[in-house]
């Protein structure tokens, strides 16, 4: 006896239901409308083969990765992405170029200069110039900012770099 035409659950997964046309199964597949205990065919009904496709055997479900292993995965990123960042910067200041440290000179000369002045906030620094080699070097130029009574001055400045300390030898 041939079971009449209508949707069954399917064997390997009863989420998922497929339609018996009466001669075969047609491929068509709807999510399962069935409760758990439902039969999955009408008793006494005799199918024939499951169709092409069907895996008797279901693959077993995969487990949500949920909170931890989506904090595990973005904590590998961020390590893998600074990483990548030492790596690439110990290539790139490896060696510094003599203008590099020029302007290492310069920006420590400013540093300097601005905790001289009575507003440093308001210092604008212009006609900078780094002279010397072998981690000696002169740096000088003009600096503009407030005095004591909100007026602007210009000040000459000259400072003097040995590569570790920067000594201001002329401000004024």
């Amino acid at each position: 006896m041939s079971a009449h035409p209508g949707w069954f659950t399917h064997p390997s997964n009863t989420n998922l239901q497929i339609y018996w046309n009466g001669e075969r199964w047609s491929g068509s597949r709807v999510k399962s409308q069935a409760k758990p205990g439902d039969p999955i065919y009408p008793e006494g009904t005799q199918l024939p083969a499951a169709p092409p496709g069907w895996n008797a055997t279901p693959k077993p479900a995969r487990k949500p990765m949920g909170c931890f292993g989506f904090f595990l995965i973005a904590a590998g990123v961020v390590v893998a992405i600074v990483i990548a960042l030492n790596v690439y910067g110990s290539f790139r200041n490896a060696n510094p170029t003599d203008e590099d440290k020029q302007a290492e000179s310069q920006v420590a000369c400013e540093n300097v200069v601005k905790n001289n002045l009575k507003s440093p906030s308001t210092a604008s620094f212009s006609n900078e110039t780094a002279t010397g080699t072998d981690g000696q070097y002169t740096v000088t130029g003009d600096v503009d900012s407030q005095n004591s009574f909100g007026a602007m001055i210009r000040n000459h400045f000259t400072c003097e770099s040995d590569g570790s300390t920067v000594h201001l030898t002329s401000l004024g």
